[in-house]
């Protein structure tokens, strides 16, 4: 097709998927009145059309219906059209102005992704949800507010908008706020998005002031009641593309980032790591994007004292610094620490240390010990601390090299050198092999050090309580659903009527349960439901009676967290202990989910052992602060 304009018939309802899918030459199109569905990239790559005037009536354009218009410059909105859907809108690169959106509620995943001249865009005020890279790379808009009604932001929304200079929010949301209107947060600990282009060139991420209202004490005075709380995790892209910022300070609570958090921040070199109250274990995992590397920049690390133990696997976080400053307090350090950092030429280790678990630094580095001298690290093997009078604090330190000998240091006494072979003559047998020998007190000493495995691919997004509200109003657009993207059985439950979340669409319910399962999930369908099939995609085998109940259970508590669609919860664990893991939830029960990896326990026995030792020591007891003690000992030991 040549043709640069087009006029469709009066009558027509639709427009097929991929009807002009790349019709380059096109630059007009005249649609009736009576179109009310634009089908799935039915002008992708219409890279000529300038103009397009949608009918007033049009109630869905689906995914990336103007995707890559590349000559489209402005646009009107009927009143009619109530979501911007995935890739609507996407690369298109001149789209400078919109107009008529105030009815939008839902602003899809990509909806907006590289519309670089677009200049202003107000959110709806009645906008709800805001998808995964809605605007992300449009580089002409620089200020963003977010409604009151908005409760759901998912990550990148306003990623490498390079021109955002100011975030607002409402301040009756009740989900987000601002910081000096530079930053983006959510009241649970997510960190969001940095205006990128504001000036300063330091930043730190650290407490905020929550307010919970007034409240009364015992002679009924009424007071304002407000309580700082910690970030806790930075969205992946949250800073991507800062180019003014050269530092950044993170507090040792930090949990995790993503892979491109930092991306693109070309004069971002140095990240300092600050001690909190219950931050002396420093475990930030990185989560990178599938298929993309991580891009952390930080060549200079400062960790400040009070911090006692680097977990293992920081290796994607320490893979480009050149300079480490490590506290004076620190006691360990776990594997797959250091073993990326190939630009870092010289550690020196504080006398502090007592352990270092295999594998917890690149090869060529050479490690600097205060009692053991300069040993480079391809030839050490563990550093592991014993103490054997607890009360005179006297204490065994083993110092074991790759070649099988042994340094060994008992107080401050001078170190004693030991060979493999004066071990063997020590040995009962001479079949006994040292090595398997210290590898099993290693084995002993060290409690729970294991990687976190499973976490890894756990979206921790628990941001996102209303994940879709496209509802089917109408029976044509049920049909076209049903016809196309669904099985029979969920069709036929469309077509009983009621409206049904995007969840019905998922594989688990298609693939795996029977009508009779899918009838009862929807009849008991509420926003926890609607959350295992968002968090859960990968769980099989699924008891149908006893997922409704564990959803109803979550829902009585309205506590939600990605920890709880584990298999493990709901399929191990006793009623009883669920729901007090619910009641009680909060960030040291978190804190100490993740720290004690008991959900790389496929079976949920170490999950059982864990429940039973926190409700031993107190830490679902109605004292606050027996709960807050007992959870730092179970952390410290696990």
């Amino acid at each position: 097709m040549n043709e640069k304009q087009i006029i469709v018939a009066d009558g027509i309802t639709k427009i097929p998927d991929e009807a002009f899918l790349d019709h380059q030459t096109l630059e007009e199109i005249i649609l009736p009145d009576s179109v009310k569905i634009i089908g799935k990239a039915a002008f992708k790559g219409c890279t000529s059309l300038k103009k397009i005037k949608l009918p007033s009536n049009v109630q869905w354009l689906d995914e990336f219906a103007f995707s890559e218009c590349e000559s489209l410059e402005e646009i009107t909105i009927p009143s009619s059209l109530s979501s911007f859907s995935c890739g609507v809108f996407s690369h298109c690169h001149h789209l400078k102005t919109i107009h008529g959106y105030e009815n939008i509620e839902y602003i899809d995943d990509f909806a907006f992704y590289d519309c670089k001249k677009l200049q202003e865009f107000q959110i709806p005020e009645n906008v709800f949800c805001i998808g995964r890279k809605a605007f992300f790379g449009c580089e002409s808009i620089k200020e963003i507010h977010i409604p009151k009604k908005v409760d759901c932001i998912s990550v990148g929304a306003f990623a490498k908008m390079s021109s955002l200079e100011k975030i607002t929010v409402d301040p009756e949301n009740q989900k987000y706020f601002t910081e000096e209107e530079i930053a983006l947060l959510s009241k649970d600990g997510l960190f969001l998005q940095y205006a990128i282009h504001c000036p300063y060139k330091e930043y730190t991420i650290g407490y905020y002031m929550i307010d919970f209202g007034t409240i009364k004490d015992e002679f009924g005075n009424e007071s304002n009641f407000q309580s700082p709380q910690l970030t806790y995790r930075l969205a992946d892209y949250a800073f991507a593309g800062a180019k003014h910022l050269e530092k950044i300070e993170i507090p040792s609570e930090l949990e995790s980032i993503g892979g491109n958090t930092f991306s693109s921040c070309d004069s971002l070199n140095t990240l300092e790591i600050f001690h909190t109250d219950y931050g002396d274990t420093f475990s930030l995992q990185v989560f990178p994007e599938y298929q993309r590397k991580n891009e952390i920049p930080f060549k200079q690390i400062f960790i400040e004292d009070g911090i006692k133990t680097l977990c293992s696997n920081l290796e994607d976080l320490f893979e480009n610094v050149e300079t480490i400053r490590l506290p004076n307090t620190l006691t360990e350090i776990g594997d797959h620490v250091f073993t990326k950092s190939k630009n870092l030429k010289n550690i020196h280790l504080p006398s502090s240390l007592n352990t270092i678990l295999p594998n917890a630094f690149y090869p060529e580095t050479n490690l600097f010990f205060p009692t053991y001298g300069n040993i480079k690290a391809k030839e050490l093997l563990t550093l592991q601390t014993k103490e054997i009078e607890e009360d005179q604090k006297k204490y065994i330190q083993v110092l074991s090299l790759t070649n099988g000998n042994y340094s060994v240091n008992y107080e401050d006494y001078d170190t004693i050198n030991i060979t493999k072979e004066e071990i063997k003559k020590l040995s009962k047998t001479n079949e006994q092999d040292p090595e398997i020998f210290v590898l099993y007190l290693i084995d002993l000493l060290k409690m729970n050090a294991e990687s976190s495995r499973i976490l890894t691919h756990i979206w921790i997004d628990p941001n996102l309580e209303k994940i879709f509200r496209k509802f089917a109003e109408e029976s044509d657009y049920v049909f076209h659903i049903a016809h196309h993207k669904i099985s029979k059985i969920v069709k036929e439950i469309l077509d009983a009527g009621g409206h049904f979340d995007e969840f019905l669409f998922s594989n688990i319910l298609i693939n795996q349960f029977s009508k009779k399962d899918i009838e009862k999930i929807v009849t008991h369908y509420n926003p926890s439901i609607a959350r295992f099939f968002k968090y859960g995609k990968n769980i099989q085998n699924i008891h149908v009676d006893k997922l409704l109940s564990y959803c109803d259970l979550l829902e009585q508590y309205q506590k939600y967290d990605p920890f709880f669609y584990q298999p493990i919860f709901f399929q191990k664990v006793d009623y009883k202990y669920q729901e007090l893991f619910i009641k009680y939830f909060n960030n040291n029960i978190k804190n100490l989910l993740k720290n004690s990896h008991v959900l790389d326990d496929t079976y949920g026995e170490n999950l059982k052992d864990l429940l039973h030792t926190c409700h031993a020591f107190g830490v679902f007891h109605d004292n606050s602060i027996i709960s807050q003690k007992m959870t730092t000992f179970l952390n410290e030991k696990l």
